[in-house]
């Protein structure tokens, strides 16, 4: 048993904030929040720290596109086909990414790991935690989505060599033709088994949702259409432009992962990317979180990226929310992540300092009770 004397705890629940009380851990489950100190445990002298939940990223590379290897190394991205939903992170996860390292000393607890950006249908995501020696010690959840690119990325891929698709019209028509064979093949009662149409078949019987990467607002309208058409659940990430169309997201319930935000070399599809058009998304209620894309910009700059939303005037808690509940909602793991609660898997942040200061520094980070970083 782990007996934590926390100075101050942000739930991200009801009530949001609490002074001077004990979190008890035990089977790395948070089993109570109470006034009195045990009489029996390892005493954690949090007392004059922040406590928090442990941060989520719900886009990343990470064990695929591993930290100091170089691009030769990378095996997040198979570009030699645009329809690729069988393929699986998992296969090509390596749990030794240094970058892995970087988050648990970031804070991160959790991460999806996803195929990469060239084919249209990219393959299957997981859910990985920090803590184990081996990818089968680290999945949390497998498969999670089925990763779509209907943004330029996968159009400019096939367009350099001259093939199909190559525009927003033949990427449109891929995915209906796939959708439609999906169908098809679930009808047959004796069919060899083809893992492409499994994969795509896990979406169409809202199985998993389908990930689907949009920059502009056409590309997102056309994103929620298949939504409509085939009754499908769906994540849209980056959507630059959704605060253009923010009302019919929010009617439409789709959660949104935006950034990241300390990026440069913005081209014109990505106009839109920066941080305050998330404001639009916070005044109309809609679920979103913030992603590093790792290793875009690094793992363990998700809690420094948060603060820009502080800057572009939403409060402090709803801010870290994106990093915290909110994923663990879109992730559909909020019912044991993501808030401070007895029940709760012990994933906790510890803070030198209130959340946002230049004093604040992550020095603690206990991941499902197990210590993955300390420094205090």
């Amino acid at each position: 048993m782990i007996v934590i004397k926390a100075g101050k705890i942000l739930t991200m629940r009801d009530p949001m904030v609490m002074e001077g009380k004990y979190i008890i851990v035990e089977d790395g489950i948070i089993t109570d929040i109470s006034s009195a100190k045990p009489t029996m445990g390892e005493f954690v002298d949090a007392s004059k720290m922040v406590v928090l939940p442990s941060f989520i990223d719900p886009a990343t590379a990470l064990g695929l596109a591993e930290e100091g290897a170089g691009f030769d190394y990378y095996d997040a991205d198979e570009r030699t086909n645009p329809s690729l939903p069988q393929l699986r992170s998992i296969d090509a996860f390596y749990p030794k990414d240094q970058g892995i390292k970087d988050a648990a000393r970031g804070g991160v607890s959790y991460f999806v790991s996803s195929p990469g950006d060239s084919a249209v249908f990219s393959g299957l995501e997981g859910v990985f935690s920090v803590r184990g020696n081996t990818a089968d010690e680290m999945i949390r959840k497998f498969p999670f989505a089925l990763k779509l690119n209907m943004n330029y990325s996968a159009r400019i891929r096939w367009r350099s060599e001259g093939k199909f698709p190559s525009t927003k019209m033949g990427i449109l028509a891929l995915i209906r033709e796939k959708f439609e064979k999906a169908k098809s093949y679930s009808k047959k009662k004796e069919k060899e088994k083809d893992l492409e149409m499994e994969s795509i078949l896990k979406v169409l019987n809202r199985e998993i949702p389908l990930k689907v990467a949009v920059n502009t607002r056409d590309e997102i309208e056309k994103a929620l259409e298949l939504k409509r058409d085939y009754n499908i659940d769906i994540i849209l990430q980056e959507a630059e432009d959704s605060f253009m169309l923010a009302d019919q997201i929010k009617k439409e319930d789709v959660p949104i992962i935006v950034g990241p935000y300390f990026m440069a070399g913005r081209m014109y599809h990505q106009r839109h990317h920066y941080a305050k058009y998330a404001f639009d998304l916070y005044e109309k209620g809609i679920l979103f979180s913030l992603t590093t894309n790792h290793p875009q910009i690094p793992v363990n700059y998700l809690y420094h990226q948060s603060v820009l939303l502080v800057k572009i005037g939403i409060p402090e808690i709803d801010a870290i929310k994106t990093i915290t509940i909110n994923p663990a909602a879109i992730l559909g793991m909020d019912s044991e992540t993501g808030t401070v609660e007895k029940g709760k898997k012990a994933n906790l942040v510890f803070l030198s300092d209130e959340i946002y200061t230049l004093k604040s520094e992550i020095v603690g980070h206990l991941v499902e009770g197990e210590w993955v970083w300390k420094n205090f």
